[in-house]
């Protein structure tokens, strides 16, 4: 609510120090908030601006190599618009590995046979960190992500949108993104 007071929160938390070293233990004092009102209209204005139908737009715009905790695997940084009939758009990237990819693939064969038959790369076991590989892979996958956002096939295929939706939302998907450094390739 505008202009409400969030009272003051006191939090200790305690955690180990090391191995048989005891705990220790650190306040937080998180102190009285008003809201700005402004936040409150922009919020309204946004949620009034996103309502109704809506067209997806993505890219793969960059392909790359992350190092995590002594895993190697490819990366593709997917840049994705929702546009809205009203003209408003939300912008953002996510990114997304080959079985990321691969997973959505097996869903939409699953539930639309005839999508099934699109092409869509083979996993390659050998050499697949490869430049070259990841560029030609990037490529597919964008191919596979652009018939899969035509108008004619959203629309002929129920909840198609919202399951490309979730693959393309900052979220779950990212489980690949944990920390580790990405190279470019």
């Amino acid at each position: 609510m505008a202009g409400e007071v969030i009272p003051s929160v006191s939090l200790q938390v305690v955690m180990p120090v090391a191995e048989g070293k005891g705990t220790a233990a650190s306040s937080l004092n998180i102190k009285s908030v008003s809201p700005n009102p402004d936040d409150d209209k922009l919020l309204a204005k946004k949620q009034q601006l996103t309502q109704g139908p809506f067209s997806l737009i993505a890219d793969i715009i960059e392909t790359g190599i992350v190092n995590d905790r002594g895993k190697t695997y490819g990366i593709y940084a997917v840049s994705v618009a929702k546009q809205y009939e009203n003209g408003y758009t939300e912008k953002w990237h996510v990114y997304r590995r080959y079985s990321d990819f691969y997973d959505l693939y097996q869903k939409v064969k699953e539930k639309y046979g005839d999508l099934g038959k699109l092409t869509f790369p083979g996993k390659k076991t050998f050499h697949n960190m490869d430049r070259l590989v990841l560029e030609k892979r990037m490529k597919m996958l964008n191919d596979y992500l652009q018939i899969l956002l035509q108008t004619g096939v959203i629309d002929t295929h129920n909840h198609l949108q919202a399951m490309v939706l979730t693959f393309l939302e900052q979220g779950d998907y990212d489980k690949g993104v944990t920390g580790g450094h990405i190279s470019r390739t």
